[in-house]
């Protein structure tokens, strides 16, 4: 007899692109749709939605109905702000209303002065937090916008694997930047923090990287028998590596990382972006 990690009609929270919604469990299967990765599926419907939104979700994607995961379900909430960047804030921008993640004085770069770069921060948080602060220059920002506009409203969603992929482009940068230090310790310091963001990226790439209509691409790719064992990061690039340096100060805030590694990071990032 199979064991249920949730039970029929049990109120839930379920995982929904990259925030948390209150739903109720409405049935199960053994095997997901017949485009689904086979394992144990959810019919699922969400809390004040209408039932079109109503789907099949694997049981990863659910969380039992607790303070501990409405405290998550929360704190995910409150990032709203940072996370809405590629959606609400970024094409606001686009089209000359402005954004409230606009800060500060505009940071130089590269002998010319940058225009109009956001510069995303986290919200306050204790100042035992680590706080960190990412510029998106504006090439890149209105990239965000045509990602979202094309995932989004046309349905379009880019080849996998990617080429070059999130690993090809940090070995690139970590070649690159390895001929200007002499160090071993220097290069081997690089190496940790490039390490540390591809672990990041893995880790979060099937919860908090993707859009609605990108879940489909994500359980097909994770079918295929020349993909199934590689990681994220040897199948995705650019665009999902950008957004994930827009929810990385959110995503550090919630770890121990001491100050001095918070500007090594913020600074190879920084590097990339330009």
């Amino acid at each position: 007899m199979v064991k249920l990690a949730f039970a029929e009609n049990e109120r839930v929270l379920c995982y929904h692109g990259p925030l948390i919604y209150e739903a109720k469990v409405k049935d199960w299967k053994g095997d997901g749709p017949s485009h689904s990765k086979k394992g144990i599926h959810y019919w699922v419907h969400y809390k004040g939605w209408k039932q079109s939104w109503d789907e099949w979700v694997p049981e990863d994607r659910l969380l039992k109905l607790n303070e501990d995961n409405l405290r998550k379900q929360k704190e995910l909430n409150e990032a709203r702000r940072l996370k809405d960047i590629p959606e609400k804030s970024i094409i606001k921008d686009k089209l000359g209303i402005g954004s409230s993640l606009d800060k500060g004085k505009k940071p130089e770069g590269r002998g010319t002065k940058r225009s109009r770069d956001i510069v995303i921060e986290t919200e306050e948080e204790p100042s035992k937090r680590p706080n960190i602060r990412i510029v998106i220059p504006e090439p890149l920002k209105l990239q965000l916008v045509d990602d979202w506009e094309a995932v989004t409203r046309k349905n379009q969603v880019v080849t996998l694997p990617r080429n070059p992929t999130v690993s090809m482009i940090f070995q690139e940068y970590e070649t690159y930047e390895s001929n200007s230090k002499t160090s071993t310790k220097s290069k081997n310091l690089l190496r940790e923090v490039l390490a540390g963001i591809k672990v990041y990226f893995d880790k979060s790439l099937g919860h908090s990287l993707l859009y609605r209509y990108e879940r489909q691409q994500y359980i097909e790719i994770r079918k295929r028998p020349e993909l199934e064992n590689k990681l994220m990061s040897d199948i995705y690039g650019a665009e999902h590596l950008l957004r994930l340096f827009v929810n990385l100060p959110e995503m550090i805030s919630h770890t121990p990382m001491e100050p001095d590694v918070v500007v090594i990071v913020r600074e190879h990032i920084s590097d990339m972006l330009e």
